[in-house]
């Protein structure tokens, strides 16, 4: 340092989050059918969103080292549920799509979600901007699994057939009966809202037995 130098001047700057981290309590690293039941289909979940700041460029991780940046406060932030697994399956539709982040000590708000799919999920942040600029955004670690709230079962009884055609169809008393049209059960995975889950049928989710 110079001796005696001296620095004066005033100066106006903004602060920003880096971005959200994402918690739902569910989160499953296989990501796959054989994660463990978390949710039913349309039912509220505790998704817990924390503003956060920088920690350093490679980053990948928000919930991990990040400090807490209590003032951060914004509303409409957008909420959407990405699908993971079944592959190719139906995304479904998240409630609420938005919510208000609230200044809070710990930078944390929490939100009562619900996903409307069988499956598992990722969920995802949007601020949009913040003061003037750009905020980055977060997405949870694969969620799951959530399954049906119920079944809805439709029964054809169908009707049987005659033992013996030969002139009046008849059958002897103990002898077994054929089936002239098989009876039926069909059954429809719904969800808490009484919505069919598309993806119930997806290989390894569906775990009603024949039996």
């Amino acid at each position: 340092r110079d001796s005696g130098l001296v620095w004066t001047g005033a100066g106006r700057f903004v602060s920003r989050p880096v971005g959200l981290c994402v918690q739902t309590g569910g989160e499953c690293a296989s990501a796959d059918a054989s994660c463990p039941a978390f949710r039913r289909a349309g039912e509220d979940f505790p998704l817990t969103l924390r503003a956060v700041g920088w920690e350093s460029d490679a980053d990948t991780d928000l919930c991990s080292g990040n400090v807490a940046t209590p003032n951060f406060a914004l509303t409409n932030i957008g909420l959407a549920g990405e699908l993971v697994a079944p592959l190719g399956g139906d995304g479904g539709s998240v409630t609420p799509i938005s919510y208000n982040h609230i200044a809070a000590a710990s930078g944390e708000t929490q939100v009562n979600l619900s996903e409307s799919e069988v499956g598992v999920f990722r969920f995802r942040a949007t601020p949009g901007n913040y003061l003037g600029g750009a905020m980055g955004g977060g997405v949870s670690a694969p969620t799951g699994r959530f399954y049906p709230a119920s079944f809805d079962i439709a029964i054809d009884a169908g009707s049987l057939d005659a033992g013996c055609s030969t002139g009046t169809p008849f059958t002897y008393t103990g002898q077994p009966l054929p089936w002239d049209v098989p009876a039926e059960l069909q059954i429809e995975a719904r969800n808490l809202a009484g919505g069919v889950t598309a993806n119930y049928t997806a290989t390894g989710f569906r775990n009603l037995l024949a039996s």
